[in-house]
């Protein structure tokens, strides 16, 4: 009988162990599940894919994410028995968002989406470990960050038709070799007028006209290229996309930038990669009149101020504003001007931090890192550092414990009494900057 029973809890612990290795090839969300497809394991490569299947309304980016989101990356270090890796990348669609004059652009990725990966082992007669991380952002109203850590171990002639078979329906969506389906790039080229530059694309079909159509720029760290005017023929079998360059640097020099373009027409595809080897300074094409800048800055203006007031209600602020009353009350007997003073200084807090906070996020991106306005409170580390600063306040304020200070720092301070409230409401404000981030973001 306690064989048996041996037996049994021996069986159950396997059938565990089997389900928490099945399991680390899935990473779920309530944003994104992902998932790892092995198709086959042969001698020269594996095939496998990773699948997103996102939530209604959200949404991931292509490898030019655009102005908003960012794309996903994945890091291998930790695989074993892995040489070259090849992700493919399908093409993806055009965004654009507005606000009033303002137009947010990204080329995402919405509902399902499946990244055929071509893997060379370094020993082909050894079994590969993936063992990685895929970061990257999903975007609603919001943008977040998404952190997964996946696992599958790939034996030698390892096939799962299944997964084999989704990863090659997949291949429909992967830009093919410029030039096949009928579609080509032709030739592109450069042209400049007044202080403008403007990038010209010329495209052909020989199979279907252009209809759903669209043709995207990877232009690296250095160009941006947004929508594109076109130029149809009469039969509709050739376009010319002209797009305005907007640069991302100083350095605009095109000789040898390598571009990638993705032509798109009738849910068929082709890429070409190609560098520049010369520009010209003639330009053909009307130019459109300038946006009214003015106009626009004052909108922005008024937005922040309308957000700003907006801020004050939101839960992000709520602790802050109790401490910043109990201060007004303690100066409510000192004159008008003194708690005109302390508010400015309270503003002053706010405007520093934020130029600090700022400061640090666009100084975090240039060095390649994937970081946005807010994503601190993603960590829990900084959590409960505020959680434990916020219930010490709680608790000094409820006279649980006072901080007793040095004599001699007290003389100090007894001489400077004056500039003690402003002290304190400069920190009223950098700590309410600290605390409102994730609230800041919609505004």
């Amino acid at each position: 009988m306690l064989v048996r029973i041996l037996l049994i809890i021996a069986l159950c612990f396997i059938y565990t162990q089997e389900g928490l290795a099945q399991s680390k090839n899935k990473s779920s969300s309530d944003q994104v599940d992902i998932e790892v497809l092995v198709g086959e394991y042969t001698k020269e490569k594996l095939v496998l894919g990773i699948s997103y299947k996102l939530k209604p309304g959200w949404k991931m980016n292509w490898k030019n994410p655009g102005d908003a989101g960012f794309p996903p990356q994945i890091d291998w270090t930790r695989s074993k028995n892995i040489g070259d890796v090849r992700v493919l990348w399908p093409f993806p669609k055009r965004s654009i968002s507005n606000f009033s004059d303002l137009s947010l652009e990204s080329y995402i990725y919405q509902d399902e989406v499946l990244f055929p990966i071509y893997i060379t082992p370094e020993l082909s007669s050894k079994e590969i470990d993936l063992d990685f991380d895929i970061n990257f952002g999903v975007c609603k109203e919001l943008c977040i960050p998404i952190d997964a850590s996946l696992k599958q171990l790939v034996q030698t002639g390892y096939t799962d038709k299944t997964s084999y078979e989704k990863i090659n329906n997949s291949y429909k969506y992967i830009p093919k070799e410029n030039g096949s389906n009928g579609l080509s790039i032709n030739n592109f080229f450069v042209k400049k007028i007044e202080d403008k530059q403007f990038l010209h694309v010329l495209t052909e079909t020989k199979n279907n006209a252009f209809k759903n159509y669209d043709l995207f720029i990877e232009g690296g760290d250095k160009f941006a290229f947004y929508s594109p005017e076109v130029a149809l023929s009469d039969n509709n079998t050739k376009a010319e996309f002209v797009y305005e360059i907007t640069f991302l640097t100083k350095d605009n020099n095109f000789d040898k930038v390598a571009l990638e373009f993705v032509l798109v027409n009738r849910g068929q595809s082709v890429v070409l990669n190609e560098k520049f080897h010369k520009t010209t300074d003639s330009y053909f094409l009307e130019t459109k009149p300038a946006n009214n800048v003015n106009a626009a800055l004052s909108l922005m203006l008024l937005f922040a101020f309308i957000g700003g007031l907006i801020l004050n209600i939101m839960p992000c602020v709520l602790p802050v504003l109790s401490i910043k009353l109990l201060n007004v009350i303690k100066y409510s007997g000192k004159g008008k001007g003194n708690i005109s003073i302390n508010f400015a200084a309270s503003s002053v807090g706010i405007v520093f931090s934020f130029l600090v906070l700022g400061s640090i996020i666009v100084f975090l991106k240039n060095t390649g890192a994937n970081i946005g306005w807010g994503f601190h409170f993603q960590e829990p580390v900084f959590l409960i550092f505020l959680v434990v600063i916020l219930t010490l306040f709680a608790a000094n304020l409820w006279g649980l414990f006072n901080i007793h200070i040095p004599e001699s720092l007290g003389v100090v301070l007894s001489r400077t009494h004056h500039l003690e409230g402003i002290y304190g409401s400069f920190l009223t404000g950098v700590l309410a900057t600290i605390l409102a981030t994730p609230c800041t973001a919609p505004f």
